[in-house]
């Protein structure tokens, strides 16, 4: 974005290549669901994020502070939820030492519970280990939500129930999930080896009604969590070129970010303050 790193500026959905009004937040990682949001600002504490919660005036409501580094933020459906990932060691995926904290948070009472508490079942088998990390929550409602996990060097896919306090295994060699609005897909990232032996983080787009699966990008390493426009098209930072934000059409695949639509140029991501009806070009 243009100016200060970071700003969070505003356009509106409908056009937004109209002029940006620039904001008084600086958000590392910004995300809303029913007009209430969660702002995470640059860290300039070494020992802990500092956690804002938004209102559509986007005035801060509640602080507060989590150990780590920041990773991802996302709320639930109907904002009563918030669920942030840190690092606490290791700042990428890719580092076999990494480890991180997730934390879910009720968004009017400020409690939160970290997923290491809860109890992890595949199948009917307990999960103990203590290797476990997780990260990159994504909800589809305000008690189920979809979330990685990585225990020793392998990665899962889970769903997790939040009033019972479980999670559980739904496949392998899956991160980093997103959810669409209907909760029919949902994309997640996997490293691959190409065949020119390059390693890559493409993204994958997963039914949930039948568990296919199907690539969506190619030989590009890009971010795994993009914000669903709606139930078919995908807003994504292009992982090459200049800073913009895209549009990857699950039905009408391009092969290569030169082809992707831009939806806003010189932005890194992009978040909609009510996602709901919302009309984008």
């Amino acid at each position: 974005m243009p100016g200060e790193a970071y700003r969070l500026e505003v356009v509106p959905a409908g056009d937004p290549r109209k002029p940006r009004v620039r904001t008084k937040l600086s958000c590392l990682i910004v995300h809303f669901r029913s007009e209430r949001g969660i702002c995470i600002p640059p860290p300039v504490d070494p020992l802990g994020t500092q956690v804002q919660f938004i209102d559509k005036q986007l005035d801060v409501t509640r602080t507060f502070t989590l150990a780590g580094t920041p990773s991802r933020a996302r709320m639930s459906p109907d904002g009563n939820y918030a669920a942030v990932t840190n690092f606490l060691s290791g700042h990428s995926y890719s580092d076999a030492s990494f480890s991180t904290a997730t934390t879910v948070i009720d968004t009017a009472t400020g409690k939160s519970s970290n997923l290491e508490e809860w109890s992890v079942f595949n199948e009917s088998t307990r999960i103990v280990d203590q290797a476990r990390n997780f990260w990159g929550v994504t909800f589809l409602s305000d008690n189920s939500f979809y979330v990685a996990m990585g225990v020793r060097g392998d990665r899962f896919l889970l769903k997790g129930e939040l009033k019972e306090r479980t999670l559980r295994v739904l496949g392998p060699r899956m991160e980093c999930p997103s959810v669409a609005p209907d909760g029919r897909h949902l994309t997640f990232r996997r490293g691959v080896v190409e065949a020119d032996g390059a390693t890559s983080m493409p993204l994958f787009l997963l039914d949930l009604e039948t568990m296919t699966e199907r690539r969506l990008t190619f030989d590009e390493t890009v971010d795994g969590q993009p914000e669903w426009i709606d139930n078919r098209r995908l807003s994504i930072g292009t992982p090459t070129g200049p800073p913009n934000v895209a549009i990857i059409d699950i039905e009408n695949l391009q092969t290569g970010p030169a082809l992707w639509k831009i939806l806003i140029p010189d932005s890194t991501a992009v978040a909609f303050v009510n996602p709901v009806g919302q009309s984008v070009p």
